[in-house]
């Protein structure tokens, strides 16, 4: 049934078309057309039809949010990450958004400015917000802060962690930094490399401690020992940083230092490649140089950079797809998601300098 353009809103000429214009329109009870637009099955064609004529001709719109709110709901997912101007968590978001979008969820993002306070802050608001569910990079871990909040409330409130840990039950999309760092050094080591390098951010998050310990082990593994010269953390993991580090390392004697360099993160990739381009250290012929994260820059880099590669987006959307499952069903065990890590060879890495 067409609208009458003459008559449609007539009802209440002047002012919002409510639940009562329909019903009168229609000539049904309020609760009808209630039962009709909560798609009760218990409705009869001929009422359905008659109901949603009016809603047709008066142009109703249901209240949305005082529909969720009714049934406990806001229909909102709140997310927190680490940086917002880092391109990964961009990825990441892309994957989460478009998953909870198509399920009818409102996003919301805030990001923590690198601080465990942030992390605390975030959280608590959110916690206030009512959201119905949580997804969580966090720029540390570890703090107590948001430990706190996080056991704060009813525990109505599903998380989802990403790549991060917690000491209470949560679910989680975790990437295996395990498997990347050993294909990194089987890379590595298969070209002769022997004084191998590291450098990462700070711990206080999965990633950074996952991948020393996976670096640890495997150069044990393979009979080398650990050098700690040859390992630098940087808190926070700043491009500035990775510069200086990297020009020192560059000074140092070619004896007393790495043969190849292993770098995690987009930020600590940028300050090692300009210091490595100030000194005019060509690779792969005086440093072998291999990348945690492989970025539109390793790519386009010359030479271009070996790296590792895990699918960003795909994390988003696996930790989104955990959180409807964890909000249908409040209280189940928690469950997690492990993303795999592969090697992209590219030019930046061969046998080490005579």
């Amino acid at each position: 049934m067409e609208p009458d353009p003459e008559r449609k809103g007539e009802a209440v000429r002047g002012g919002r078309v409510g639940i009562r214009d329909v019903a009168r329109r229609a000539g049904v009870a309020i609760s009808s057309v209630s039962r009709v637009l909560n798609g009760n099955p218990n409705v009869t064609p001929a009422l359905r039809q008659r109901v949603l004529e009016a809603v047709e001709a008066l142009g109703y719109q249901v209240n949305l949010v005082g529909s969720d709110l009714r049934r406990g709901t806001t229909r909102t997912v709140g997310v927190v990450i680490d940086d917002i101007a880092n391109p990964l968590f961009a990825e990441i978001m892309l994957g989460a958004e478009a998953t909870l979008s198509a399920a009818g969820y409102l996003v919301t993002l805030m990001s923590s400015h690198g601080t465990a306070r942030g992390d605390a802050a975030a959280l608590r608001h959110f916690r206030g917000r009512r959201v119905d569910g949580l997804l969580l990079a966090l720029s540390d871990d570890t703090g107590a802060d948001w430990h706190a909040a996080l056991a704060a409330g009813d525990g109505g409130c599903p998380v989802v962690l990403l790549d991060r840990e917690a000491p209470l039950p949560c679910h989680s999309v975790l990437s295996d930094h395990a498997q990347g760092m050993d294909a990194a050094l089987t890379e590595l080591v298969g070209a002769g490399h022997r004084r191998i390098g590291l450098m990462l951010g700070p711990l206080c998050t999965r990633p950074g401690r996952a991948r020393l310990r996976a670096f640890e082990a495997g150069l044990r593994a393979r009979g080398l020992n650990p050098d700690a010269r040859f390992v630098t953390l940087h808190t926070p993991a700043t491009a500035a940083d990775a510069e200086r580090t990297m020009a020192g390392v560059l000074r140092r004697p070619a004896a007393d230092r790495p043969s190849a360099m292993i770098v995690g993160g987009g930020q600590l990739l940028t300050g090692a490649l300009r210091a490595l381009h100030a000194a005019g250290c060509r690779l792969p012929e005086e440093m072998s140089l291999l990348v945690c994260d492989d970025t539109p820059l390793a790519e386009l880099h010359r030479p271009g950079l070996t790296a590792l590669r895990r699918d960003v987006i795909g994390i988003g959307r696996a930790g989104a797809e955990l959180l409807l499952e964890a909000m249908k069903a409040p209280g189940a065990e928690p469950r997690s998601a492990t993303i795999p890590i592969e090697i992209v060879r590219r030019a930046s890495v061969g046998p080490p300098a005579a």
